[in-house]
């Protein structure tokens, strides 16, 4: 079948605008697929099974794309060693890191740490069980006493932990996006990353290693996975010029807002969408019947 598919894609002629791919590996059955998609339309432009996702296997995917469908300009990706040593040979091809992993690597970490929370919560749970049945002046009956008020101290400190780690982890999110989400002004680099970078530190004072791992993997990428913003200032400059600097940034937070809206959790959708209708309101306002337009 895989035969079949190669043959009927080699006589399609597809061509497809030169502009930015995102590639990944998955696997089926132990078996990496490679994967190139179009980040906008989420178009498959190669998908190719192969025996090792190594450098070699990624460049003929690459080689072959950039012959038959189109002209690459930048390539997004994860932090993979392969991937990245693939496309340093292909001359004019930019590679970048995606946010989509980074903010998977933010969404594990909070996991992990609220995880421990349970495990410890449980923990006194059983004991404070046990402890109930026990009379305290006895020898075990005290014993048992001290390890619930040890457990109960220890689950304490890590909800504490779990609770500190995800308001971390909403401030790494803001950092890592562009677009302030409370004023809708488009920050550069150097400001996203003073900002990433005191979250880290945070995320070292909360004593996790999930957390600690976290922080050096964002201090590490961080340079790379904001290489986006100082671009998307020169993008705007020209936009910022003729439109008004509040006009833009009422646009910015509609459009923020609503992409939030978008991937919320079910659990979310009510207040993104009252936080989304808010904006979308400012903006009309502040545009009127130039709104369309300046959309």
């Amino acid at each position: 079948a895989s035969v079949a598919a190669a043959a009927v894609n080699e006589g399609l002629g597809l061509r497809v605008p030169a502009g930015e791919v995102a590639a990944d590996e998955l696997y089926v059955q132990g078996r990496p697929q490679l994967v190139v998609v179009a980040p906008d339309s989420l178009q498959i432009l190669a998908l190719r099974s192969a025996e090792r996702a190594d450098a070699p296997a990624w460049q003929g995917v690459l080689t072959d794309l950039r012959e038959r469908v189109v002209e690459l300009v930048r390539l997004a990706s994860d932090g993979g060693k392969a991937l990245a040593a693939a496309v340093a040979t292909l001359p004019g091809v930019e590679h970048r890191l995606d946010l989509w992993h980074a903010l998977r690597h933010v969404g594990r970490a909070e996991r992990k740490v609220l995880q421990a929370a349970y495990t410890a919560i449980d923990k006194e749970w059983q004991l404070e069980r046990k402890a109930q049945r026990m009379d305290r002046t006895h020898p075990m009956g005290g014993y048992v006493w001290q390890q619930y008020e040890a457990a109960r101290r220890q689950a304490a400190e890590q909800i504490q932990r779990s609770d500190g780690c995800e308001t971390v982890g909403r401030w790494v999110r803001a950092a890592l996006e562009a677009v302030d989400p409370r004023t809708g002004r488009v920050r550069g680099r150097q400001e996203c990353l003073g900002e990433l970078r005191a979250a880290t530190a945070l995320l070292r004072e909360l004593k996790v290693a999930a957390a600690r791992q976290l922080a050096d993997y964002l201090d590490e990428a961080g340079p790379a996975l904001l290489a986006y913003a100082d671009e998307l200032v020169a993008r705007l400059s020209p936009v910022l010029a003729a439109l008004g600097d509040a006009g833009v940034r009422c646009l910015c937070r509609e459009w923020l807002l609503q992409r939030a809206l978008r991937k919320a959790r079910p659990a979310e959708r009510t207040d993104r969408r009252l936080a989304y209708q808010q904006a979308h309101l400012l903006a009309m306002l502040h545009w009127r019947e130039d709104y369309s337009a300046a959309r």
